[in-house]
């Protein structure tokens, strides 16, 4: 297997998308990681390493990044063409998803 790159997106922009979709809802995704939480589409997780992860099931498109609290911090896609648009649009559902889907 290939080692994906140190950074996918620049940290800055990632968390400004990251903010844009979730804002005061970012903690309650990351304890969403830590509870190994899957909705239809998503499965969310991180393991002992600190090392988070975000899965779009239909695709296996992953998101990841180190630390919860390092938002951010060298994060990865297993998807090369993977853009901040995409990822734009992969935050919204998964917020769809894990907070609709919760009510």
């Amino acid at each position: 297997m290939t080692e994906l790159p140190q950074y996918h997106f620049d940290r800055d922009d990632f968390v400004k998308v990251w903010e844009e979709v979730f804002g005061d809802k970012s903690l309650d995704v990351i304890d969403a990681c830590i509870s190994h939480i899957t909705t239809s589409s998503f499965e969310l997780w991180c393991d002992a390493d600190e090392e988070y992860y975000i899965e779009y099931l239909p695709t296996g498109v992953t998101i990841n990044w180190y630390k919860g609290g390092h938002l951010g911090r060298t994060n990865t896609c297993t998807d090369p063409d993977f853009t901040l648009d995409d990822f734009s649009k992969f935050l919204t559902q998964l917020k769809e998803e894990l907070f609709m889907e919760a009510d």
